[in-house]
């Protein structure tokens, strides 16, 4: 709030006395005397150490070993490093890219007595550094650096007493880039402060510096960090820009010219007034609205306030921050996505101060991101044991948790109940040469989930490849291939995976190693080992670790995965398209490739063929600014996938992290990369620089559905801006996940390279969303390898483990700490890989049996022992090879066959092919596929990049895990549901004798789903579509009804039915003899009225054994008839028939044959009733009467009803007894006078006749 000061308002005053100042070392300028700690006017000597020809900056003086201390010059070494003792990193910081190494050196210069203001700067911009300083018998240890970093040290107050600044190098590494000797400036005076609450304004004074150009005023928050916020020339300055109720600290340092002083001695103030009462806690906090990107609170209104601070976190135990300031009781918040929930207070403030915070409101979640994720099939599998065979599906990330199965084998049901426990069993009764079916119980109906699969004969899939052909490079060396990382993708949208993976050539190097290497190849093949493309990457792409980073994604969300690599002049994609210049040859004579364009390019999936190509950003530049000038560390590149919107997957690359740093997040928008934003650490800072590790991971680390960047050290916000530094440096290895069960959201796991440099820090635990270090393991060696998982159940959340003893990358001693930091064994497993692999929840080693001669290792899984501290040996994969020697990874380890578990993909020893391995661990935990976790999944996209590392999901898995997160994502590309049923051709028809069996051919056909199962019941009794029936064993004869039902895979069933003739065995020797129809239609009383039999005689003749009748052509009767003799009659009653002519035809039916009978006519013509006679007894006109019905022969009714001027007045039922008489009576009453016709209508099921009007008068 701003309001003018009301009468008798007072301002209050602030002062630091000028003694104060003395208490900092620095003195005022003046004659230059050691005895009274005066400075020597004017001096200003800045040097910069490093070769006799590397470059010097800008005003400074170079110093090279051979600068050696001359009376005349004035300066020089006293006692100079060897002859080369100098390195050039390369770089644009002239001063800080080189230096003078030799840790016995010592430098001097000549200046006169007094005291000066010396600072130092001593790094390396490749490694980490440490040197220790004597300056004028000022001892100081230099700390210890990390690579690309160079310490700046200042020593504001050292005696000179003999014209001679000498300055000593003691220990450490003994690197100095930079001197600089000044003479030191004061600081202000007698810093004096007057607060006016009311305007909310502060009036600084000091006492002028004799000499100076202007002061610097400085800010902070009390006890905080300052920063300048203005410059002056004058002793005097007035900061509005304070805000009522808070506490600052203020600073002055003195202008000369480009020099500005130490800072003087702090002032703290209060913008309150002591004599104002400080207003009540604010109340009633609560949420007014809320919407994506914006939260409306509301409060109390107070009258003893006239604003209130709004502060916000995100987790209760993190630091509230302000955010706003309301000089209403409402705020809105619009910095937030309400994807997770919020916490806010309220402080009411005056000219008084500051209230208490008000009591904590919790926002709900009021936006759900929803993310692209593949459409994935179940991925079944089914594994010979010695148990009989091991069957395993996936649970969906969609899938209802408790989704119930059932299996089929061989067409029948192998599961009594449905599976509801788990997604995998182990099926006794199965052997080599069953097949097996799952389906699924969805919204009522039996869905089939997979395909029939077939069984495997061993605990693996072979896919075979076809190796590129051997390459010679131009230094003559022959190289072969074998397969190296690898990844999966859906490349061509069908719901499963395919490999997609790099052709490692046997020469390949690190980026520190010259020499030519190999093309690498990239291939898609299908799990058949059907190739789908390669991708030639060509001469200008060297093969390593660091140098091509495959990512496979869907990034257009257009249902299959694309593929996005770095390329260069002379790649060839997939349909053998040359991207750049097909001729260029951009490698020198050290085999690096440090000139000529770089491109990223994004490939189609499916074909191979380039989508489109851009410039890599950043380009390399000026090589040696990155580090060194040999092509070291210039060519560090990362790539990985993540969702920064929350809901479409972006492509993410970086370069450099030893020194700069540059991350840069891509989309893929109508074909065309697009960048969406860059990190830099040029712009950002040179804090930044160095904290990258040999990969990074991304993650939601902060809850608010928008993926960030854990870059080893630090972590980028999903809008390209840092959201933290830990500044613990480069490492191997880091691991995010969910590892401390017991306190909110996810944690990083890393090793450290130069604890040296960090504080002593070999390996942390920290939270992923602040970076605050949980707990640490100390040390001062390089520490390469460390590893995260659940292996001890008595231990809550994840153990980590780190190498320790000899510090090579195979120890077994180490610390091994649980989640808490709690030392459990300096007995640890192998520190490399790690993998969900039996049937419980803990995982796994991974790791391989290594030959140095070779540079290869057979893989393994091994169990730690958390009792015995040991592991042991669980599965050894002969006949396959890890990759990355010492490394030992597999090609991709991921989650994708069968249930939750994970496979592991190694190349064949001959690298002719690749084998998956999968579990036949029988497992009771039911888990969704680990690939439908968004976290999981980028992980396994990103594993392949740099020093691949296992991938984690966003929940804890381990013992005593809770049930899974629901995953928030939809499929893309998922098929059409099949909403159409199938349809049922080939049901038999017509005549059929019992004696010979039925050949069904039944048919079934679904374009959706396809069909599931076809079956056949006839009698009772169930066949296949394509069965013999026997009718004699089922006792069948005369007419039967064939019932074929159809299941399609959706669950749609379909039914259809046919009726046969079944001739039973009669012994008939020929056809039956012709009968003749007659009917009795009048016999009885001489009405047709419908009612009469119609009967069959065969006067003489073969008997038939089947009697069909058929009226007006339809069948109405099929029956079977004793056939005796050389005479039949066959008698059947028609009733209910209306008014008409019914043509009637019969057919006698044997072994032998069918003959049909003369045909008979029925002409009915008395179905409906006769006339009713109607009367009434109303002859004096009385408006009551009776009105009476007579039918005296004829149809019977069995309804009547009476109509007085057409209205119906009465009506009821009668009994039908034709052709006897019928009467209906009734009672009329309330007549209105007057001339009436009375009517009487008598009806029956054909049809109602009307008697004759008859006229009532009433009176």
């Amino acid at each position: 709030m701003r309001s003018t000061r009301p009468p008798g308002a007072r301002t209050f005053t602030a002062v630091l006395a000028a003694a104060g100042l003395m208490a900092t070392g620095l003195v005022a300028a003046g004659p230059a005397s050691a005895e009274t700690g005066a400075a020597a006017p004017g001096v200003d000597l800045a040097f910069d150490f490093g070769g006799p020809s590397t470059p010097v900056a800008a005003g400074w003086t170079g110093v090279h070993p051979g600068t050696t201390y001359a009376a005349d010059r004035g300066y020089g070494f006293l006692t100079p490093p060897a002859a080369g003792g100098f390195r050039d990193r390369g770089g644009d910081d002239l001063m800080r890219r080189d230096f003078t190494i030799g840790a016995g050196q010592v430098f001097a210069v000549d200046v006169p007595d007094g005291v000066y203001e010396v600072t130092t700067w001593a790094g390396d911009l490749i490694a980490g550094n440490s040197t220790s300083f004597d300056i004028e018998g000022t001892a100081f240890a230099g700390p210890r650096t990390s690579s690309g970093a160079v310490h700046e040290q200042n020593f504001p107050a050292v005696a000179v007493s003999d014209g001679q600044l000498t300055v000593r190098v003691t220990g450490g590494d003994g690197r100095i880039n930079g001197i600089r000797v000044q003479s030191p400036l004061a600081a202000p005076a007698a810093l004096a402060a007057d607060v006016d609450a009311d305007a909310e304004s502060v009036a600084l004074s000091w006492d002028a510096v004799p000499g100076a150009t202007g002061y610097a005023i400085l800010r902070g928050t009390v006890g905080g960090e300052l920063t300048e916020i203005g410059r002056t020339t004058t002793p005097g300055y007035v900061d509005t820009a304070v805000e009522l109720g808070e506490g600052y600290d203020y600073a002055l340092a003195t202008v000369v010219g480009e020099r500005v002083s130490r800072t003087g001695e702090r002032l703290s103030i209060s913008v309150s007034d002591p004599g104002v009462a400080a207003p009540a806690v604010a109340t009633g906090l609560t949420t007014a609205a809320i919407e994506r990107d914006s939260i409306t609170l509301s409060w109390d209104a107070a009258d003893d306030a006239v604003q209130w601070k709004v502060f916000r976190s995100t987790r209760a135990d993190l630091p509230f921050e302000l955010v706003g300031t309301a000089e209403q009781a409402t705020f809105t918040d619009t910095d937030v996505l309400t994807t997770r929930p919020y916490l806010y207070q309220v402080v009411a403030q005056n000219a008084g101060g500051s209230a208490e915070a008000s009591a904590v409101h919790e926002t709900e979640i009021a936006t759900t991101l929803v993310r692209q994720a593949e459409y994935l099939d179940r991925a079944p599998v089914a594994v010979s044991t010695d148990a009989g065979v091991y069957v395993g599906w996936r649970l969906l990330g969609l899938d209802d948790r408790d989704l119930a199965f059932t299996v089929y084998r061989d067409g029948e049901k192998i599961t009594a109940e449905p599976v509801r426990g788990s997604t995998n069993l182990v099926d006794p009764d199965g052997d080599a040469d069953s097949t097996y079916l799952v389906t699924a119980l969805v919204d009522g109906r039996e869905v089939s989930v997979t395909d029939e699969f077939g069984v495997w004969g061993d605990q693996y899939l072979d896919v075979a490849l076809d190796k590129p052909a051997d390459m010679t490079l131009p230094d003559g060396n022959t190289v072969t291939y074998a397969p190296g990382d690898g990844t999966v993708g859906d490349v061509d949208g069908d719901g499963e995976y395919e490999l997609v993976f790099l052709w490692n050539p046997s020469i390949s190097k690190d980026n520190s190693q010259s020499g030519y290497t190999g093309n690498v190849y990239i291939e898609a093949v299908k799990l058949d080992g059907t190739s789908l493309w390669r991708i030639d990457l060509g001469r200008n792409i060297r093969a390593g670790a660091h140098y091509t980073q495959l990512e496979v994604f869907d990034f257009d969300g257009d249902g299959s995965a694309e593929v996005a690599v770095k390329t260069a002049d002379g790649t060839v994609d997939g349909v053998g398209t040359v991207i750049g210049d097909p001729a260029a040859d951009h490698r020198n004579s050290g085999g690096y490739i440090l000139a000529g364009p770089e491109y990223l390019t994004v490939f189609d999936g499916g074909t191979g063929a380039a989508i489109d190509t851009v410039d890599y950003v950043p380009g390399r530049g000026n090589v040696a600014s990155w580090g060194d000038n040999y092509g070291n560390r210039v060519d560090r590149f990362l790539a990985g996938v993540a969702y920064l919107d929350g809901e479409r997957p972006s492509l993410v690359t970086s370069r450099g992290y030893y020194t700069r740093t540059v991350i840069v997040a891509w989309d893929l928008v109508d074909g065309r990369l697009v960048e969406r934003w860059t990190f830099d650490s040029n712009d950002a800072g040179r804090e930044y620089e160095g904290q990258g590790n040999h990969q990074f991971t991304t993650a939601d680390v902060d809850r608010d559905g928008l993926d960030e960047i854990v870059f080893g050290s630090l972590t980028i916000d999903h809008d390209g801006t840092p959201l933290y530094n830990t500044r613990l440096g480069h490492g191997d290895a880091l691991h995010v996940g969910d590892f401390v069960t017991d306190r909110p959201g996810l944690e990083v796991y890393s090793v450290h390279e130069s604890p040296s440099g960090n504080g002593g820090i070999i390996a942390s635990m920290r939270d992923a969303e602040t970076g605050e270090i949980l707990w640490s393991n100390r040390g001062s060696r390089d520490t390469g390898r460390g590893t995260v998982a659940d292996i001890d159940p008595t231990s809550p959340g994840a153990e980590a483990w780190n190498i320790g003893g000899d510090f090579a990358w195979n120890s077994r001693t180490g610390s091994l700490n649980a989640a808490d930091g709690e030392l459990l064994s300096n007995d640890i497993p192998a520190a490399n890989f790690v993998t969900w692999w039996d049937g419980d929840l803990l995982r796994e080693i991974t790791d391989h049996d290594y030959d140095a001669t070779t540079s290869t290792g057979v893989p393994t899984i091994s169990k730690w022992d958390h009792e015995e501290r040991e592991s042991v040996l669980v599965k050894r994969f002969e006949g396959t090879l890890t990759n990355n020697t010492t490394k030992g990874n597999p090609v991709i380890q991921a989650d994708l066959f069968g249930d939750w578990r994970e496979e592991i993909a190694v190349r064949w020893a001959d690298g002719n092919g690749i084998r998956i391995y999968t579990t036949t661990d029988e497992t009771a935990e039911r888990i969704p596929t680990l690939m439908h976790d968004s976290q999981y999944r980028l992980a396994v996209a990103n594993q392949n990049s740099a020093y691949n590392q296992p991938p984690n999901p966003s929940f804890f898995l381990g013992a005593g895990m809770a049930e899974p997160p629901m995953a928030s994502i939809s499929y893309v590309g998922s098929p059409e549901a099949d909403e159409s049923a199938p349809v049922i051709g080939g049901l038999p028809t017509g005549v059929v004798v019992a004696t010979t069996p039925l050949q069904l051919a039944v048919t079934a056909e679904d374009a959706e789903s396809g069909v599931r199962s076809v079956s056949v019941r006839i009698g009772g009794e169930t066949f296949g579509p394509d069965a013999a029936v026997d009718l004699t064993a089922l006792g069948l004869a005369g007419e039967v009804v064939v019932t074929a039902t159809a299941v399609n895979h959706a669950g749609l069933v379909s039914e259809a039915t046919s009726t046969i003739v079944v001739v039973p065995e009669d012994g008939a020797s020929s056809a039956p003899g012709r009968g003749v129809l007659s009917s009795t239609s009048g016999w009885a009383s001489g009405l047709h009225d419908g009612t009469f039999d119609v009967v069959m005689n065969l006067w003489w003749g073969t008997p038939g054994s089947v009697y069909r009748l058929f009226e007006n052509g339809e069948l109405i009767e099929t029956r079977v008839v004793p056939a005796r003799g050389t005479s039949q009659e066959i008698r059947r009653p028609i009733t209910d028939r209306g008014n008409g002519i019914y043509v009637y035809t019969a057919e006698l039916l044997n072994s032998r044959g069918t003959t049909a009978t003369l045909s008979t006519t029925v002409r009915v013509t008395d179905a409906a009733p006769a006339a009713p006679v109607v009367s009434h007894d109303n002859h004096g006109g009385a408006t009551s009467f009776t009105a009476t019905a007579n039918l005296w022969w004829g149809t019977n009714a069995t309804a009547y009803r009476f109509e007085l001027d057409g209205q119906v007045v009465a009506s009821g039922d009668l009994t039908a007894q034709s052709p006897r008489a019928q009467r209906a009576t009734a009672q009329l009453s309330g007549v209105a006078p007057g001339e009436h016709t009375l009517v009487a209508v008598f009806s029956n099921a054909h049809g109602e006749t009307a008697s004759k009007p008859v006229t009532v008068r009433v009176r």
